[in-house]
């Protein structure tokens, strides 16, 4: 009973952030902050970084949202869905703000083994 609460509460929060009037300022940073971060632990970890997902490009330094974006994945490791999408976020923020050679060649290399690892299950299973 208390799973479906949190998975009705997760469900809410993903439409809730994605609402124009949390769209300005930092708004979903302090929702995050002062709201969600109270509970992170009890959603699911691929969900939170859903929502998480909708947070990031609030962050005015790019510095800023990789710090919030490594502090996330932290909390998430033990799901390894959760962790990948963390690195997808942080990447993302690296090749787009940060310009940054070093870590695009990493980034591109972590989302090859991504789509490889996609492939091989979704082919082995069928």
């Amino acid at each position: 009973m208390l799973y479906r609460l949190w998975h009705q509460l997760t469900l809410k929060l993903a439409t809730f952030v994605k609402h124009d009037s949390l769209q300005k300022g930092d708004e979903l940073i302090q929702l995050y902050n002062n709201f969600i971060q109270g509970f992170e632990n009890k959603i699911n970890p691929l969900a939170l970084v859903e929502i998480v997902s909708n947070v990031v490009p609030k962050f005015s330094k790019p510095e800023d949202a990789i710090s919030f974006l490594e502090s996330v994945e932290v909390k998430v490791k033990a799901n390894s869905d959760a962790v990948a999408l963390c690195k997808v976020l942080r990447g993302n923020i690296l090749l787009q703000k940060l310009n940054d050679q070093e870590a695009t060649k990493v980034i591109q290399c972590l989302l090859y083994f991504i789509q490889i690892h996609i492939y091989l299950l979704t082919y082995t299973f069928m």
